[in-house]
Protein backbone atom coordinates (compact mmCIF):
# COMPACT_ATOMS: atom_id res chain seq x y z
CA UNK A 1 0.00 0.00 0.00
CA UNK A 2 1.10 3.52 -1.05
CA UNK A 3 2.14 6.05 1.47
CA UNK A 4 -0.53 8.28 -0.06
CA UNK A 5 -3.08 5.37 0.64
CA UNK A 6 -2.49 4.90 4.24
CA UNK A 7 -2.41 8.84 4.92
CA UNK A 8 -6.13 9.20 3.26
CA UNK A 9 -6.55 6.08 5.37
CA UNK A 10 -5.68 7.79 8.63
CA UNK A 11 -7.61 10.32 7.71
CA UNK A 12 -10.64 8.51 7.12
CA UNK A 13 -10.19 6.50 10.68
CA UNK A 14 -9.80 10.15 12.05
CA UNK A 15 -12.80 11.27 10.79
CA UNK A 16 -15.06 8.64 11.84
CA UNK A 17 -13.46 9.03 15.28
CA UNK A 18 -14.12 12.60 15.84
CA UNK A 19 -17.85 11.84 14.15
CA UNK A 20 -18.48 9.65 17.03
CA UNK A 21 -16.73 11.78 19.28
CA UNK A 22 -19.34 14.38 18.36
CA UNK A 23 -22.20 12.38 18.70
CA UNK A 24 -21.59 10.91 21.84
CA UNK A 25 -22.02 14.68 23.00
CA UNK A 26 -25.19 15.07 21.72
CA UNK A 27 -28.11 13.00 22.59
CA UNK A 28 -30.61 11.07 20.23
CA UNK A 29 -34.02 12.90 20.13
CA UNK A 30 -35.42 9.16 20.05
CA UNK A 31 -38.88 8.60 21.96
CA UNK A 32 -38.74 12.10 22.82
CA UNK A 33 -41.65 13.02 20.51
CA UNK A 34 -44.42 15.47 20.68
CA UNK A 35 -46.81 13.82 21.99
CA UNK A 36 -44.92 12.60 25.09
CA UNK A 37 -44.02 16.37 25.58
CA UNK A 38 -47.45 17.68 25.64
CA UNK A 39 -48.99 14.89 27.41
CA UNK A 40 -45.96 15.99 30.14
CA UNK A 41 -46.91 18.96 30.06
CA UNK A 42 -50.77 18.45 30.08
CA UNK A 43 -50.11 16.78 33.74
CA UNK A 44 -48.12 19.34 35.05
CA UNK A 45 -50.43 22.43 34.36
CA UNK A 46 -53.44 19.57 35.89
CA UNK A 47 -51.44 19.10 38.67
CA UNK A 48 -51.31 22.72 39.86
CA UNK A 49 -54.90 23.71 39.02
CA UNK A 50 -55.45 24.43 35.13
CA UNK A 51 -58.76 24.05 34.58
CA UNK A 52 -59.47 21.71 31.21
CA UNK A 53 -62.71 23.37 31.00
CA UNK A 54 -64.23 26.72 31.20
CA UNK A 55 -67.89 28.15 30.77
CA UNK A 56 -66.81 30.86 28.70
CA UNK A 57 -65.17 29.00 26.32
CA UNK A 58 -67.85 26.14 25.96
CA UNK A 59 -70.45 28.99 25.57
CA UNK A 60 -68.36 30.20 22.62
CA UNK A 61 -68.20 27.14 21.23
CA UNK A 62 -71.83 26.29 21.06
CA UNK A 63 -72.27 30.21 20.04
CA UNK A 64 -69.89 29.19 16.95
CA UNK A 65 -71.88 26.16 16.08
CA UNK A 66 -75.05 27.57 16.22
CA UNK A 67 -73.71 29.80 13.18
CA UNK A 68 -71.68 26.89 11.36
CA UNK A 69 -73.65 28.00 8.49
CA UNK A 70 -71.93 31.67 8.64
CA UNK A 71 -68.32 30.85 9.71
CA UNK A 72 -65.41 29.87 8.04
CA UNK A 73 -63.68 28.46 11.01
CA UNK A 74 -64.13 27.66 14.75
CA UNK A 75 -62.26 28.37 17.46
CA UNK A 76 -60.87 26.49 20.18
CA UNK A 77 -58.59 27.19 23.66
CA UNK A 78 -55.72 24.93 24.62
CA UNK A 79 -55.72 24.35 27.78
CA UNK A 80 -52.30 26.23 28.30
CA UNK A 81 -53.85 29.51 27.24
CA UNK A 82 -53.72 29.51 23.28
CA UNK A 83 -55.92 29.18 20.26
CA UNK A 84 -56.50 27.32 17.46
CA UNK A 85 -58.60 27.65 14.75
CA UNK A 86 -60.68 24.33 13.08
CA UNK A 87 -61.56 24.82 9.36
CA UNK A 88 -65.67 24.87 8.82
CA UNK A 89 -65.85 22.44 5.74
CA UNK A 90 -70.05 23.23 5.91
CA UNK A 91 -69.50 27.02 5.21
CA UNK A 92 -71.79 28.44 3.13
CA UNK A 93 -74.27 25.33 2.88
CA UNK A 94 -77.51 25.68 2.36
CA UNK A 95 -78.54 22.25 3.42
CA UNK A 96 -75.44 20.66 5.14
CA UNK A 97 -75.71 16.64 5.66
CA UNK A 98 -73.03 17.18 8.18
CA UNK A 99 -73.90 18.47 11.65
CA UNK A 100 -71.09 19.84 14.39
CA UNK A 101 -71.03 18.91 18.10
CA UNK A 102 -68.36 18.86 20.32
CA UNK A 103 -66.44 16.41 20.95
CA UNK A 104 -64.43 16.38 24.71
CA UNK A 105 -60.75 14.99 25.53
CA UNK A 106 -60.47 14.18 29.01
CA UNK A 107 -58.07 13.98 31.19
CA UNK A 108 -56.73 10.56 30.17
CA UNK A 109 -56.74 11.25 26.46
CA UNK A 110 -55.27 14.39 27.66
CA UNK A 111 -52.28 12.18 29.04
CA UNK A 112 -52.79 8.23 28.53
CA UNK A 113 -54.21 7.81 25.05
CA UNK A 114 -52.23 9.01 22.34
CA UNK A 115 -55.21 10.07 19.34
CA UNK A 116 -54.41 9.32 16.10
CA UNK A 117 -54.99 12.96 14.99
CA UNK A 118 -53.19 15.80 14.22
CA UNK A 119 -50.15 16.69 17.04
CA UNK A 120 -51.82 20.35 16.88
CA UNK A 121 -54.78 18.67 19.04
CA UNK A 122 -52.50 17.58 21.88
CA UNK A 123 -53.77 19.82 24.41
CA UNK A 124 -57.05 20.54 22.85
CA UNK A 125 -59.76 19.13 26.08
CA UNK A 126 -62.24 20.08 23.39
CA UNK A 127 -62.47 19.20 19.53
CA UNK A 128 -65.37 20.46 16.88
CA UNK A 129 -66.43 16.45 15.39
CA UNK A 130 -68.89 15.82 12.63
CA UNK A 131 -72.43 13.79 12.31
CA UNK A 132 -73.68 12.49 9.13
CA UNK A 133 -77.51 13.12 9.35
CA UNK A 134 -78.19 11.19 5.57
CA UNK A 135 -79.25 8.30 7.93
CA UNK A 136 -80.64 9.65 10.78
CA UNK A 137 -82.84 11.73 8.49
CA UNK A 138 -83.92 8.87 6.74
CA UNK A 139 -84.74 6.80 9.49
CA UNK A 140 -88.41 5.97 10.42
CA UNK A 141 -89.50 7.48 13.60
CA UNK A 142 -91.53 5.55 16.55
CA UNK A 143 -95.12 6.63 15.75
CA UNK A 144 -96.25 6.23 19.16
CA UNK A 145 -92.95 7.56 21.02
CA UNK A 146 -95.24 10.43 22.56
CA UNK A 147 -98.27 8.49 23.53
CA UNK A 148 -95.47 5.76 25.49
CA UNK A 149 -93.67 9.00 26.44
CA UNK A 150 -96.81 10.13 28.49
CA UNK A 151 -97.73 6.66 29.56
CA UNK A 152 -94.14 6.29 31.05
CA UNK A 153 -94.82 9.30 33.05
CA UNK A 154 -98.11 8.30 34.48
CA UNK A 155 -96.48 4.80 35.43
CA UNK A 156 -93.98 7.01 36.97
CA UNK A 157 -95.70 9.37 38.67
CA UNK A 158 -98.02 6.86 40.16
CA UNK A 159 -95.59 4.51 41.27
CA UNK A 160 -94.31 3.64 44.82
CA UNK A 161 -91.06 4.49 43.96
CA UNK A 162 -91.73 7.95 42.67
CA UNK A 163 -93.31 8.93 46.10
CA UNK A 164 -90.03 7.17 48.02
CA UNK A 165 -88.06 9.42 45.43
CA UNK A 166 -90.19 12.71 46.39
CA UNK A 167 -89.70 11.94 50.00
CA UNK A 168 -86.05 11.21 49.42
CA UNK A 169 -86.01 14.88 47.46
CA UNK A 170 -87.94 16.70 50.61
CA UNK A 171 -85.84 15.87 53.25
CA UNK A 172 -82.64 16.77 51.67
CA UNK A 173 -84.32 20.04 50.45
CA UNK A 174 -84.19 21.03 54.23
CA UNK A 175 -81.11 22.28 54.39
CA UNK A 176 -80.01 22.80 50.14
CA UNK A 177 -81.53 25.31 47.64
CA UNK A 178 -82.10 24.33 43.96
CA UNK A 179 -82.30 26.76 41.06
CA UNK A 180 -82.11 24.68 37.83
CA UNK A 181 -82.05 20.66 37.01
CA UNK A 182 -79.98 19.57 34.05
CA UNK A 183 -79.77 16.43 32.71
CA UNK A 184 -77.36 14.73 30.13
CA UNK A 185 -77.30 12.62 27.79
CA UNK A 186 -80.82 10.77 28.76
CA UNK A 187 -81.27 9.94 24.67
CA UNK A 188 -83.82 11.04 22.13
CA UNK A 189 -87.17 8.72 22.22
CA UNK A 190 -88.29 8.73 18.75
CA UNK A 191 -86.04 6.89 16.91
CA UNK A 192 -85.55 3.20 16.24
CA UNK A 193 -83.23 1.34 17.53
CA UNK A 194 -80.81 -0.30 14.85
CA UNK A 195 -81.75 -3.46 13.65
CA UNK A 196 -78.69 -5.40 15.24
CA UNK A 197 -79.54 -4.14 18.54
CA UNK A 198 -82.82 -5.10 18.19
CA UNK A 199 -82.20 -8.61 16.72
CA UNK A 200 -80.14 -9.37 19.80
CA UNK A 201 -81.73 -7.92 22.59
CA UNK A 202 -85.75 -8.43 21.29
CA UNK A 203 -88.03 -11.16 19.68
CA UNK A 204 -90.55 -8.26 17.92
CA UNK A 205 -89.14 -4.91 16.56
CA UNK A 206 -92.23 -3.19 18.51
CA UNK A 207 -91.16 -4.60 21.62
CA UNK A 208 -87.74 -3.11 21.28
CA UNK A 209 -89.35 0.13 20.28
CA UNK A 210 -91.13 0.28 23.89
CA UNK A 211 -88.08 -0.74 25.70
CA UNK A 212 -85.64 2.18 24.52
CA UNK A 213 -88.64 4.73 25.01
CA UNK A 214 -89.90 3.49 28.63
CA UNK A 215 -86.25 3.54 29.77
CA UNK A 216 -85.62 7.01 28.47
CA UNK A 217 -89.21 8.33 29.73
CA UNK A 218 -88.70 7.26 33.33
CA UNK A 219 -85.02 9.06 33.26
CA UNK A 220 -86.48 12.21 31.75
CA UNK A 221 -89.45 11.47 34.02
CA UNK A 222 -87.28 11.84 36.96
CA UNK A 223 -85.83 15.12 35.77
CA UNK A 224 -89.73 16.93 36.07
CA UNK A 225 -90.47 14.67 39.04
CA UNK A 226 -86.85 16.67 40.71
CA UNK A 227 -87.73 20.05 39.38
CA UNK A 228 -91.47 19.73 40.62
CA UNK A 229 -90.82 18.67 43.79
CA UNK A 230 -88.17 21.36 44.45
CA UNK A 231 -90.60 23.92 43.33
CA UNK A 232 -93.49 22.80 45.32
CA UNK A 233 -91.11 22.64 48.07
CA UNK A 234 -89.69 25.93 48.25
CA UNK A 235 -92.06 27.83 46.02
CA UNK A 236 -89.46 28.91 43.74
CA UNK A 237 -89.40 28.62 39.91
CA UNK A 238 -87.32 26.06 39.32
CA UNK A 239 -85.82 25.04 35.56
CA UNK A 240 -85.51 21.84 33.84
CA UNK A 241 -83.17 21.68 31.37
CA UNK A 242 -82.00 18.78 28.92
CA UNK A 243 -78.77 18.33 26.59
CA UNK A 244 -78.53 15.58 24.64
CA UNK A 245 -77.13 16.52 20.80
CA UNK A 246 -78.78 13.34 19.78
CA UNK A 247 -81.89 14.57 20.21
CA UNK A 248 -84.39 14.56 17.16
CA UNK A 249 -86.73 17.69 16.30
CA UNK A 250 -90.04 15.09 16.88
CA UNK A 251 -87.85 14.58 20.38
CA UNK A 252 -87.15 18.42 21.33
CA UNK A 253 -90.89 18.83 20.55
CA UNK A 254 -92.00 16.49 23.10
CA UNK A 255 -90.07 17.12 25.46
CA UNK A 256 -90.81 20.92 25.44
CA UNK A 257 -94.22 20.18 25.71
CA UNK A 258 -93.78 18.13 28.82
CA UNK A 259 -91.73 21.48 30.69
CA UNK A 260 -88.15 20.69 29.56
CA UNK A 261 -86.06 23.77 28.37
CA UNK A 262 -83.60 22.55 25.27
CA UNK A 263 -80.09 23.26 25.91
CA UNK A 264 -76.57 23.14 24.48
CA UNK A 265 -77.62 21.53 20.78
CA UNK A 266 -74.29 20.59 19.80
CA UNK A 267 -72.69 18.98 23.03
CA UNK A 268 -71.54 21.91 25.68
CA UNK A 269 -73.57 24.93 26.36
CA UNK A 270 -75.40 22.80 28.91
CA UNK A 271 -72.62 22.28 31.17
CA UNK A 272 -72.23 26.20 31.04
CA UNK A 273 -75.26 26.34 32.77
CA UNK A 274 -74.28 24.01 35.33
CA UNK A 275 -73.33 26.23 38.83
CA UNK A 276 -73.81 25.61 42.89
CA UNK A 277 -77.30 25.56 43.25
CA UNK A 278 -78.04 22.65 40.27
CA UNK A 279 -79.01 19.48 40.15
CA UNK A 280 -77.53 17.19 37.64
CA UNK A 281 -78.86 13.87 35.95
CA UNK A 282 -76.38 12.03 33.72
CA UNK A 283 -76.88 8.61 33.87
CA UNK A 284 -74.94 6.78 30.47
CA UNK A 285 -73.81 9.86 28.80
CA UNK A 286 -71.65 9.89 25.85
CA UNK A 287 -69.23 12.73 27.51
CA UNK A 288 -66.98 13.12 30.34
CA UNK A 289 -69.70 14.47 32.31
CA UNK A 290 -68.08 14.44 36.03
CA UNK A 291 -65.05 15.67 34.52
CA UNK A 292 -66.40 18.90 32.76
CA UNK A 293 -68.68 19.64 36.11
CA UNK A 294 -65.94 19.04 38.47
CA UNK A 295 -64.04 22.08 36.93
CA UNK A 296 -66.90 23.97 36.55
CA UNK A 297 -69.06 23.76 39.51
CA UNK A 298 -69.95 21.84 42.76
CA UNK A 299 -73.89 21.36 41.92
CA UNK A 300 -76.12 20.00 45.09
CA UNK A 301 -77.25 17.15 43.84
CA UNK A 302 -76.26 14.83 41.34
CA UNK A 303 -77.70 11.77 39.99
CA UNK A 304 -75.56 9.02 38.17
CA UNK A 305 -75.05 5.73 37.12
CA UNK A 306 -73.19 3.21 40.09
CA UNK A 307 -69.30 2.81 39.85
CA UNK A 308 -66.34 4.63 40.15
CA UNK A 309 -64.08 3.24 37.54
CA UNK A 310 -61.92 5.19 35.24
CA UNK A 311 -60.72 1.83 32.88
CA UNK A 312 -62.32 -0.78 31.52
CA UNK A 313 -60.80 -4.57 31.37
CA UNK A 314 -58.72 -3.56 28.08
CA UNK A 315 -57.09 -0.61 30.49
CA UNK A 316 -58.90 2.10 27.80
CA UNK A 317 -60.71 4.49 29.67
CA UNK A 318 -64.47 4.86 30.02
CA UNK A 319 -66.26 7.97 28.39
CA UNK A 320 -66.95 9.08 31.41
CA UNK A 321 -64.16 7.94 33.55
CA UNK A 322 -62.83 9.07 36.80
CA UNK A 323 -60.21 11.09 37.26
CA UNK A 324 -58.00 12.90 40.28
CA UNK A 325 -60.33 15.49 40.07
CA UNK A 326 -63.99 13.75 40.60
CA UNK A 327 -62.79 11.65 43.24
CA UNK A 328 -61.42 14.55 45.21
CA UNK A 329 -65.14 16.26 44.12
CA UNK A 330 -66.93 13.02 45.61
CA UNK A 331 -64.93 14.00 48.87
CA UNK A 332 -67.57 16.42 49.33
CA UNK A 333 -70.26 14.41 48.68
CA UNK A 334 -72.61 11.78 50.40
CA UNK A 335 -73.86 9.14 48.21
CA UNK A 336 -77.33 7.41 49.18
CA UNK A 337 -79.28 5.07 46.94
CA UNK A 338 -82.89 5.75 45.25
CA UNK A 339 -85.62 2.99 46.78
CA UNK A 340 -86.97 1.13 44.23
CA UNK A 341 -89.60 -1.79 44.86
CA UNK A 342 -89.10 -5.24 42.90
CA UNK A 343 -93.01 -5.65 41.83
CA UNK A 344 -92.48 -2.26 39.46
CA UNK A 345 -90.18 -4.13 37.36
CA UNK A 346 -90.57 -1.49 34.48
CA UNK A 347 -89.29 1.12 36.75
CA UNK A 348 -86.84 -1.06 38.56
CA UNK A 349 -84.76 -1.90 35.43
CA UNK A 350 -83.27 1.33 35.00
CA UNK A 351 -83.93 3.27 38.84
CA UNK A 352 -81.69 0.48 40.55
CA UNK A 353 -78.63 1.53 39.26
CA UNK A 354 -78.15 5.02 39.88
CA UNK A 355 -76.93 6.83 42.61
CA UNK A 356 -78.00 10.09 44.25
CA UNK A 357 -74.80 12.32 45.34
CA UNK A 358 -75.08 14.93 47.50
CA UNK A 359 -72.97 17.60 48.90
CA UNK A 360 -72.38 16.33 52.36
CA UNK A 361 -73.08 20.21 53.98
CA UNK A 362 -76.23 19.76 52.16
CA UNK A 363 -77.48 16.52 53.59
CA UNK A 364 -79.91 17.03 56.60
CA UNK A 365 -78.98 14.63 59.28
CA UNK A 366 -77.64 10.94 58.30
CA UNK A 367 -78.02 9.21 55.53
CA UNK A 368 -80.37 6.25 57.21
CA UNK A 369 -83.27 9.01 58.77
CA UNK A 370 -83.98 10.24 54.93
CA UNK A 371 -85.03 6.89 54.18
CA UNK A 372 -87.20 6.91 57.53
Amino acid sequence: MSSRNVFNMLEVIQGMRGAQAQLSRQPLDYGCSQWILCSQRASNLYRVGVKLWKKEELEKIERELAQSSKVTRFTVHLIDGRIVHIRNPMYGEPRPIWQPYVEFRDYWRLVKEEPNKSPGIYLCSYLVNWNNLVARDYEKRIEFAAWLFDDMGHTWNNSETCKFFKSLVCKLLKTMKVTKVICFGLGDITRNPPVWWTKQNFQEVQEADSAIVETRAVQHSMALTLAETISQETGRDVRCMAQDPDYTDETKKILRENGFEIVGQFGAGGFAEVDDESAVISIFPNAPVKQIIADIAQPVLFIRAAGDEAFNENGKPYIDAESPRTEQMWRQYECLDIPTLTDEARLKVELDKLKVYTRVSEVHGSAESLYM
